[in-house]
């Protein structure tokens, strides 16, 4: 169940425009988190997983961009926990958090101007909190 735009040409618009529910969304989190696999069958290399999650640009001292996979750490509880994430128009985010083997999907409707930040304290402040205590 998803929509994805789609030129007068047939040419899938790759660059947004996808639609999905969130536990879809939540699924290509998991088959991340799983390195690539689904239900124990390999999707997608392991290789291809270390390379899109690798921050191949560095934005700040806690953050960085892999291959359309944003990289950040986030610091819990007194713990550098170390995250990639995916972030859609208008307040979707898609978030893996390997090494607490979880997966966060936000839905919203937010477009105003600096609601990303908004959404990443929400995660560091009060979600990761309350999954570590």
């Amino acid at each position: 169940n998803y929509r994805w735009l789609v030129s007068p040409e047939g040419i899938v618009a790759t660059s947004g425009g996808l639609r999905l529910r969130p536990r879809d969304l939540a699924k290509i989190g998991l088959l991340y988190l799983n390195n690539g696999r689904w239900e124990g069958i390999r999707i997608i290399s392991e290789a291809w997983i270390h390379a899109s999650t690798y921050p191949h640009v560095t934005q700040s001292r806690r953050s960085g961009y892999g291959y359309q996979w944003r990289v950040r750490e986030f610091t819990v509880l007194g713990q550098t926990i170390e995250s990639y994430y995916a972030m859609g128009y208008g307040g979707v985010f898609l978030f893996v958090f390997p090494e607490v083997e979880t997966v966060i999907v936000i839905t919203a409707d937010n477009y105003t101007r600096g609601a990303s930040a908004v959404f990443l304290s929400m995660v560091e402040n009060y979600i990761l909190p309350a999954i570590l205590s």
